[in-house]
């Protein structure tokens, strides 16, 4: 969001003044008066034709794909989460953990806004997610997930789970922005399980013996936009 606020997978958030002086266009607008919130879906331009303004912004980045198979995969991480915005209680977040982030002062000129896709599966390594970018602003895709034995899931701006015979969990990627991957656990043949993805709120869980795998890191709530979302994905394989 920007101050004007700015949602990526997108969203901006901007103050106008009384005046209007502040003027911007792009993606979809909603709000009134001093307060208008530009949320993106897709790439796009935020186009500011007059004045200056501190604006905040959540930027999403895409999820990775996971390993392609069965249980014993890990699942993709989910897509860097990149907030300035604090909410009323002054208490959101960035992902990973982090304090919301600085606002960013924007005037005239155009600035591009990318939204980053989710990756694909494999019978490997999954695809690592798209990154998305506002700004100066970029929010790094999750780390794909892996189903390959022993395996590392890989890094991202949440990590993917690692594979099934103790493969590793991805790490999350700096700027804090989300958590690591879980580890898939050893067994028997076929009998361990892959790792769960790591998300915006939490990492992702290690896997269990002969029960399943583990569970995505849970999400974040926004009110950017003016009403509470929780963006996550928490589902076993």
């Amino acid at each position: 969001m920007f101050g004007y606020n700015l949602l990526g997978f997108g969203a901006i958030a901007g103050t106008v003044d009384a005046a209007g002086a502040f003027r911007a266009t792009g993606g979809t607008v909603t709000g009134a008066g001093v307060d208008l919130v530009h949320t993106f879906t897709s790439s796009g331009t935020f186009a500011v034709a007059a004045g200056t303004t501190n604006v905040s912004y959540l930027v999403i980045a895409g999820g990775g794909g996971g390993g392609k198979g069965d249980y014993i995969a890990g699942a993709g991480g989910a897509g860097g989460y990149r907030n300035s915005f604090s909410g009323a209680s002054t208490t959101e977040k960035t992902g990973g953990g982090g304090d919301a982030e600085s606002v960013l002062s924007l005037g005239l000129g155009d600035q591009t806004v990318t939204i980053g896709g989710g990756g694909a599966g494999s019978p490997a390594t999954g695809t690592s997610g798209s990154n998305s970018v506002f700004a100066t602003i970029t929010s790094l895709g999750g780390g794909g997930g892996t189903y390959t034995s022993a395996g590392a899931g890989a890094a991202g701006g949440s990590g993917g789970g690692g594979g099934y015979n103790a493969g590793a969990g991805g790490a999350a990627s700096s700027p804090t922005q989300g958590h690591a991957g879980g580890a898939g656990i050893a067994g028997a043949p076929r009998a361990g399980r892959g790792g769960g993805g790591g998300g915006a709120g939490a990492a992702g869980v290690t896997g269990t013996t002969a029960t399943s795998s583990g569970l995505g890191g849970v999400g974040l709530a926004s009110t950017i936009t003016g009403a509470s979302v929780t963006v996550q994905l928490r589902e076993p394989l």
